[in-house]
């Protein structure tokens, strides 16, 4: 395969665990989102409020960065599917755990 990234998420069941926001480490930590993949992930989880491009100023925007943070740290898959875009190998999510473990069919 040679892309079979990002997989693809189907989520079953989601829970949403606030937490405390650390800004300046949210702020640090959008250098290193692979910003389509990221945006594209919130979407498959019903999050569709991100910006298309990720810009300078959003690290700025308290509420971006709060956004950002909701998604990455409180948002947890619990139940559901992961699979890949160009095999369509599937992968069970439980208990909020992925089972990676290629089947070869």
């Amino acid at each position: 395969m040679t892309s079979g990234y990002p997989l693809k998420i189907i989520p079953e069941k989601v829970e949403v665990l606030d937490s405390p926001c650390n800004r300046e480490f949210i702020a640090e930590l959008l250098s290193s989102i692979n910003w389509a993949a990221f945006r594209s992930a919130a979407i498959e989880l019903g999050i569709d409020t991100l910006p298309e491009t990720l810009t300078a100023e959003c690290a700025e925007d308290a509420a971006f960065i709060d956004a950002v943070h909701h998604i990455l740290m409180d948002v947890h898959v619990i139940e559901g599917r992961l699979m890949c875009p160009e095999s369509g190998q599937v992968f069970v999510v439980s208990n909020g755990i992925a089972n990676m473990t290629y089947v070869n069919s």
